[in-house]
This record gives C-alpha cells, structure tokens and sequence, in this order.
C-alpha cells in the first residue's frame, strides 16, 4: 500500500492482526488472506485514487492469471511477455519502404549527409547508415578534389584559344581584328567552386 501511514496499511493492519511488522512492511500474504482482501467492497472505497490504481491492476491479476483459473481472454489481453516498444524513439527498421526511401534521396542528391536522410524518413540514424553502407553497398566518398582545378583537357583548350587569338592579331590590321569579334555589354558574375572536403562528399557505389 507504500506508506505505512496510509490508510490502507492501517486497514490491513488492523483485519489481520497475526501478520508480523516485516510481512506487514514486505506484502507477504496467504492465499486465503488474498481472498479475504479481494471481496472486501469496503477496502476498495477507503483506497486513495493511486492506491485503488493499483489495486485494481493487482486484482486483475489474481482473479485472471494466478491460480487454476485461468481467464479465457487471457491471451487477448496480453499475448506476449515482452516490452512493448518505446513510442518516443524513432524507428529502426531496415524495411524494403525505408529502403526505396534513402535510395530515392540519394539518387537525387548524393551528398546528402546522414542527419538530412533521418530527418526525411523519420528513422534512426544508425538505421539510415545500415542502409547505406550494407544494403545499398555505398560508401561516401569526396566527388570533387578541392580547390577546384580544370580538367587537362579544358586546359589544353583555353591555350589553344589563346594562340588562335594571338595568330589573328598577328595577321590581320587591328581594324579588322577588332570587326571579326561581336561585342556586348559586359556583366561581370562571381562565381565560387571552392568547397571544402566535407562539402564535397558524396554516397557513391564502389
């Protein structure tokens, strides 16, 4: 009844005087007392509210799960043992919809870190990176070495470009060098490629 101050202790105290204070203190009772407790109304009406809570739960118990008889919803009531799972955490599963899920994401934008892909599919991140890693055989890798650098080919043709330039000036009069090229206002955009490491890590199949 928790405290020994409450009235429920002294209730039982008092109807079962032969009890000793230490199985008093544990709940340690009889069968025969149990029944006693159990059809008395008026030990349910002197219970505070968190008292009666738990008694109930107890007297369930007794009358549907110990002894013989044993109830027939018994197992509808509760078929399993086991913890029910915590509706707070996200969860875990490796089904085949997370899986399409993550490998849509990544498909669309492979540099999309782990925290992003829980936040979009609801699961854990351990769960996402399961996914990743051993079903969908990925592994993130930097896409791009920075800083940015041109491609030799892109090179080799800017020099190309460039000599070609040099040649027409070379042979004709800077009058008409200067015809041979169509000209516009000119609009000057910054444009920054220089990403770090991090940024630049991509999911890719080995």
């Amino acid at each position: 009844m928790g405290k020994t101050n409450s009235t429920g202790f002294r209730y039982i105290v008092e109807n079962f005087p032969k009890l000793s204070d230490a199985e008093l203190k544990e709940g340690v009772f009889i069968g025969l007392q149990i029944r006693e407790v159990l059809k008395d109304e008026e030990f349910d009406n002197i219970l505070s509210v968190k008292e009666f809570t738990a008694w109930k739960s107890s007297k369930w118990i007794c009358e549907n799960v110990l002894g013989n008889m044993k109830s027939t919803k018994f197992n509808e009531e509760r078929p399993s043992l086991k913890d029910d799972p915590r509706v707070d955490c996200p969860p875990s599963s490796t089904d085949d919809i997370h899986i399409h899920q993550i490998r849509q994401l990544i498909e669309a934008e492979p540099k999309q870190s782990v925290r992003i892909l829980a936040d979009a599919t609801e699961v854990g991140r351990k769960s996402v990176r399961r996914i990743l890693v051993e079903v969908l055989g990925l592994r993130k890798v930097c896409s791009v070495w920075p800083p940015h650098l041109l491609a030799k080919a892109n090179m080799d043709s800017r020099v190309v470009c460039a000599q070609e330039i040099v040649g027409m000036i070379d042979k004709y009069p800077m009058a008409k060098f200067l015809k041979c090229w169509a000209t516009e206002d000119e609009s000057l955009v910054f444009f920054d490629t220089h990403l770090t490491k991090t940024e630049n890590k991509a999911w890719l199949a080995p």
